[in-house]
């Protein structure tokens, strides 16, 4: 499993989401970030070995010059309301 964290533009959201779900994608965690003075939204999507890197090239498509992108391997997650850990904790 693989994290995918982008920092985007608040206006980037929708259209994110949409492609997102295109996907199968779930779910995505959304905060409002500061990044050198500007307003952003930090977006984090937990996804497979297999879509990451066709996310990663849309989402940077879907983003403007100075947002960021970031991908980290997951070797480990539970979730905290049930307990269950791994791929099914999603």
């Amino acid at each position: 499993m693989m994290l995918i964290t982008a920092v985007v533009a608040p206006n980037r959201i929708d259209a994110i989401w949409r492609t997102l779900r295109l996907f199968d994608v779930t779910g995505m965690t959304v905060c409002a970030v500061t990044l050198a003075g500007r307003h952003r939204r930090r977006v984090d999507v937990a996804t497979t070995n297999a879509d990451t890197p066709d996310l990663v090239r849309i989402l940077s498509r879907l983003t403007a010059p100075g947002d960021l992108i970031r991908v980290t391997r997951l070797d480990h997650f539970v979730a905290i309301r049930t307990g269950e850990s791994g791929p099914g904790a999603l």
